[in-house]
């Protein structure tokens, strides 16, 4: 497949889009306007999804020492994955619990509503209140839901990307502008262990007209995005120095070199090759995290199933020595927090809990923080996406024609004024609302931060806000992490 530029409104990149208006979705709770200032400024929590195959909890960890943590603050399935959206959280009860059960954290993480969904889900993605996307192991069904009421809106048949046995095996997914990602694995169940059927695949869902997106139209049929690496097997995340997707793959299970982490061109909609590729990672990729253009840590599972932290450059695609190496099969997930702040799970059967390190130096940071069940995933909530702009999280009558881009950022960060709009001025404010510089919209509308105080220093990582002030003495912000 040749390489091509698809002519979108979203133009190159597409963080910028002239599509706020389609969404009726004012109530949106991911744009961070004035309203929603002083919920988000609350101390923000990793939440820990904790099981033993058994039975499944949350427990909540803070993001500074002494790491306090809530432990069984809610009872979950015994095979969890969650995100954090807005001022829910949403957990995708998976293999024999085929539901989704929303819990309110400022209710004590009570349950506001569990509904089930279909065979074996495996994700979910918010995209209001009242919509959202979950995936499936077990059916080639998207499935669109309002995780207020478990309604089906609609849905999405990914079977035309099957492999020979008829399944796609949809795993997790990625918003981008106004486009979902859908990670399609394509295992050959003729054989155990399952074995991947290349290519794997991104099904790319247009979210406005709620139809699958050809991305080469000048094939036969309907194209999904091949990947050169197999087995897409954990979250995606943004490059923050590309704005490439980083897919990682894990190949088939057992074999050292066939998986990576893989970048994938937005605009075009193809793969740039790897970002890790499955020879520097050597062995079984379990979950990777970014924290800078040459930082960034990966979780891999050796011939032998004894799981490692390992630092990587992403500059240079090489893995180095490893940082946390407990022997077993013990580490499952890994994250980065904008504060500095590495989290670790550690499944140790005896001895559960999760451990934190510098994500700028590797150092541990803290013994072992309990979480009563072995953790098995974690996310910050409130959400600190690590993707760019989303057109759909802008709300209608914005000053801005979308969020700003890329966020988190190590470096310039852009947004537009929306077209029409009546702003004064354009102030960066740090968490404690203190400005620390102030920005001019160029004629198009576009404005520029360079992560810089207005006395040319840069600003240290952490959140900060940028808002736009009317004539009137209105304005609106939203927010962005800068990382270090």
């Amino acid at each position: 497949m040749g390489r091509k530029m698809r002519q979108t409104e979203l133009g190159a990149r597409g963080p910028f889009s002239r599509l706020a208006w389609v969404v009726g979705l004012s109530s949106l709770v991911m744009g961070g306007v004035d309203a929603a200032l002083p919920r988000r400024l609350l101390a923000d929590e990793i939440v820990g999804l904790t099981t033993d195959f058994s039975t499944g909890s949350v427990t909540t960890i803070g993001t500074t020492a002494p790491w306090n943590t809530q432990i069984d603050v809610a009872s979950i399935c015994s095979d969890p994955v969650g995100r954090a959206f807005g001022d829910r959280v949403y957990i995708v009860g998976r293999f024999g619990c085929d539901a989704i059960q929303v819990l309110n954290p400022f209710n004590g993480y009570q349950t506001q509503i569990e509904f089930a969904v279909g065979s074996n889900p495996q994700d979910i993605w918010v995209l209001a209140p009242n919509r959202a996307y979950v995936s499936f192991y077990e059916s080639n069904t998207l499935l669109e839901v309002n995780p207020q009421t478990g309604a089906t809106l609609g849905s999405i048949s990914l079977a035309q990307f099957a492999d020979n046995d008829g399944l796609v095996e949809m795993h997790r997914m990625f918003v981008h502008g106004r486009y979902l990602y859908v990670q399609l694995q394509r295992l050959d169940r003729g054989q155990f262990p399952y074995v991947p059927v290349a290519p794997s695949m991104l099904a790319v869902v247009d979210l406005v007209t709620e139809t699958l997106v050809d991305v080469d139209p000048g094939s036969p049929g309907m194209q999904a995005i091949a990947l050169t690496a197999t087995n897409p097997i954990a979250p995606m995340a943004i490059d923050l120095t590309s704005g490439d997707l980083l897919v990682p793959c894990t190949g088939a299970f057992g074999v050292m070199n066939d998986g990576g982490i893989e970048r994938v061109d937005l605009t075009d909609w193809e793969s740039d090759g790897m970002w890790l590729s499955g020879p520097a990672m050597n062995g079984d990729l379990v979950d990777f995290s970014t924290w800078s253009a040459t930082r960034a840590f990966v979780i891999v599972s050796d011939a032998s199933f004894n799981t490692a932290l390992h630092l990587i450059n992403p500059s240079t695609g090489v893995k180095g020595a490893a940082v946390f190496a407990p022997g077993g099969f013990t580490l499952s997930d890994c994250l980065t927090h904008h504060n500095g702040s590495l989290f670790v799970t550690d499944r140790d059967f005896f001895d559960p809990g999760v451990r934190v390190f510098s994500a700028e130096t590797g150092a541990p940071l803290s013994g072992l923080v309990p979480t009563g069940l072995p953790p098995f995933e974690l996310f910050v909530r409130p959400d600190f996406p690590s993707d760019v702009a989303d057109a759909l999280s802008t709300p209608r009558g914005s000053l801005f024609a979308a969020p700003p881009w890329p966020n988190p950022s190590s470096g310039e960060v852009r947004l537009r004024v929306a077209e029409g709009a009546s702003v004064a001025r354009i102030d960066v404010l740090d968490a404690l609302g203190r400005r620390v510089a102030s920005l001019e919209a160029s004629r198009g509308g576009m404005v520029r931060w360079d992560g810089r105080s207005g006395a040319g220093r840069e600003v240290a990582a952490g959140e900060y806000f940028l808002r736009a002030a009317r004539a009137d003495g209105g304005g609106e912000s939203v927010r962005v992490l800068v990382v270090r």
